[in-house]
């Protein structure tokens, strides 16, 4: 692999403009928001997720050459990638734009107290496979230098989550922390996890980064979740936002989440199976959508023999697991004031200046792009 190859996945991780423009025109906030918002786009993005393509067996050797070539381009990029998203709200909508940016590459002690397999096949095969760990050597080596330059740079924050805070965690630890409840939230994310804060917040979006292929997601959540036809028919648009925005964390309980190593309550039970059984308890009137807590929905597909008498402890183990809400209360004031340590403004431009030429001479951020907008 040439470096030409890794700086297409890089690129790829910037969504042209004129994709922006079609997958947004719906979803820019009117006059009478802006006010609400304070003329403001708050931008997650999840570190993890949005670089996870660089752990694939095509990128082993171009790591290899960057290891001898002690560059920082992935830390580089990382930085045009903040500049490509705020220049684009900067110029098209008039928005200021607030980054933050989130990762943790340690095992979470809360998810590992409720389940000791959480996320095993992810932890081992950054950390403990012998040729993916010198891809996330560099990896990590490209962050802690994004680290130096982020509190240099303009309402940009970066958080390391350690071993307290998980990816899909920290928009919940942010929103929560920041009363961003009501503000305009855009998640750069490929996680399904992320998607419950599409139901949970009236003003947050999920995009999914696919350069000319990203969508972004709003209410409709449930053709993310499986490509069959059974859940886009139109007609029943309606009735599965409600099934979602009531029971998303539920469904994906029941079913397991394989990227994360959590068993399901039914081996081989899908997404599809498990909405046609709520709709038919639903149709019946024995559940509903909108006022039925989880305990009675659980209750019910036991006794339509769907989940076995023995599934309800796995499945709240597993509402545990997946419920960032549940994670955040979770969260110790010692946690809370760690993680928001590392929200913090040093904006200087000279100093900025100097970190530039000193760390990325080779690959210089362009700080043009990442500045616009902000008066310094």
């Amino acid at each position: 692999m040439d470096g030409g190859s890794l700086e297409a996945i890089l690129h790829s991780k910037k969504t042209r403009y004129e994709v922006l423009d079609e997958i947004l025109k719906f979803h820019i906030p009117e006059d009478n928001l802006r006010e609400q918002f304070e003329n403001n786009v708050n931008l997650f993005i999840n570190i993890n997720s949005v670089y996870n393509t660089l752990y694939n067996d095509k990128t082993i050797e171009i790591f290899k050459t960057l290891i001898q070539d002690n560059t920082f381009r992935i830390a580089a990029d990382l930085a045009d990638m903040c500049g490509h998203y705020r220049r684009y709200f900067v110029t098209r909508h008039r928005l200021y734009v607030t980054i933050y940016l989130y990762y943790s590459f340690e095992k979470s002690q809360y998810h590992l107290n409720l389940d000791p397999m959480y996320k095993d096949e992810y932890y081992r095969k950054r950390l403990a496979n012998s040729d993916y760990t010198k891809v996330h050597d560099v990896f990590m080596r490209n962050l802690q230098a994004f680290n130096i330059l982020a509190p240099y740079l303009p309402h940009v924050y970066c958080i390391d989550g350690g071993s307290i805070l998980e990816p899909f965690v920290a928009p919940e630890f942010l929103i929560q922390n920041f009363n961003l409840q009501n503000q305009y939230n855009m998640i750069l994310s490929n996680d399904t996890p992320d998607l419950q804060y599409v139901l949970k917040y009236p003003y947050t979006y999920v995009m999914r980064i696919k350069q000319q292929k990203s969508i972004l997601i709003s209410e409709s959540i449930q053709t993310e979740l499986s490509s069959s036809k059974y859940l886009a028919d139109e007609s029943k648009t309606m009735l599965y936002d409600m099934m979602f925005e009531r029971f998303f964390n539920l469904i994906i309980a029941i079913c397991g989440f394989k990227s994360y190593n959590i068993e399901g309550a039914l081996p081989n039970n899908g997404i599809v199976r498990t909405v046609k059984i709520l709709e038919k308890l639903n149709s019946e009137g024995k559940i509903n959508f909108i006022t039925t807590d989880v305990d009675l929905v659980i209750e019910e597909l036991i006794k339509a023999n769907f989940l076995p008498e023995s599934s309800p402890e796995l499945i709240k183990r597993n509402l545990k697991l997946l419920n960032a809400s549940e994670v955040f209360r979770n969260l110790s004031l010692a946690d809370t004031n760690k993680l928001t340590s590392n929200i913090i403004d040093r904006v200087d431009k000279e100093a900025l200046g100097t970190i530039n030429s000193k760390y990325f001479a080779r690959f210089p951020v362009i700080l043009s792009n990442i500045m616009y907008g902000e008066d310094y």
